[in-house]
This record gives structure tokens, sequence and C-alpha cells, in this order.
């Protein structure tokens, strides 16, 4: 079960990567947790924790809110479907390091993967999987965190 200080600062976390990488806010809509299969969007960068934790970390979004961070990068190739799975798997992948740098180093995580199409995440009655809707410039995503100590 998360805490509800980490709780915070994982929402802390990307609010401060739109801040750092775009200087805008990204708006949290309020959070839940998951209480049936969650359809995941486009692209989905996953991160898998290990050490003193075990779980998942995923950051899902649509198309048109990663070809708008990729333009607003100064990327002109918006459209590349690898740019974009690649987009996904760093945006999860600087989220949790901003975790691990919390949390020391007993909170190991992976190298991201990305899932470039929708897909469920699957309910699991044991554990606790908290979903942060976002919306940025009007597009869709959501920070996923499912891990437990």
């Amino acid at each position: 079960m998360i805490e509800e200080q980490q709780f915070i600062f994982f929402i802390a976390s990307v609010q401060h990567y739109f801040e750092q990488t775009c200087n805008e806010q990204v708006e949290v809509m309020p959070p839940y947790i998951l209480d049936s299969a969650l359809s995941l969007m486009d692209y989905t960068g996953v991160i898998a924790i290990s050490g003193n934790h075990t779980g998942r970390v995923y950051f899902t979004a649509e198309q048109p809110l990663l070809q708008r961070l990729l333009k607003q990068l100064g990327e002109p190739k918006v459209s590349d479907p690898g740019l974009l799975s690649d987009l996904a798997g760093e945006v999860a992948n600087q989220i949790s390091g901003n975790f691990r740098s919390k949390f020391g180093q007993q909170f190991v995580i992976s190298t991201p993967s990305v899932i470039k199409h929708p897909v469920d995440v699957s309910y699991d009655e044991k554990r606790a999987t908290y979903v942060v809707p976002l919306l940025w410039q009007g597009e869709k995503a959501s920070l996923v965190v499912d891990f437990q100590r």
C-alpha cells in the first residue's frame, strides 16, 4: 500500500516533469484507486520496481499529447511512432527516477518498456493500484502506480 506522503510525491514528480520540460503546468485530476480493469492509452511507458518496493509505474498518454510534447521539445517529426514510444518511456523513466532519488537505492527501477497500443491493466484486489488522470493542453494522460513494500 502506498503511504500518503509517497502518493503526494508521485503527483509532485509528474508536475515537476512538465514544469521542467515544458515550463507549463499539467492539470492533475482527482486520483482514484483502481477497482476494475483500466484501459491504457495509445502509448505507455512502464517501469518495473524492485528492491524494498515491488510493482510498476506506468505513464500512459494519448498520441496527441505526446505529439504536442515532442513539438514543445523542438522535435520536427512529431508523428514518428518510434519517437512517440521513446517519449512515453522517457517520461516514465524521469518520473520513476525522481521516486528513486526520494526513496533511496533500495528503490530499484528497470529500464523502461513501452506498450504501443491500448491494453488493459488487470485489477488485483490484493494490491492497491492508484490512477492519477492528467490533462495537458487539453490532452489526456495518466500516471498509474502499483507498488507495495
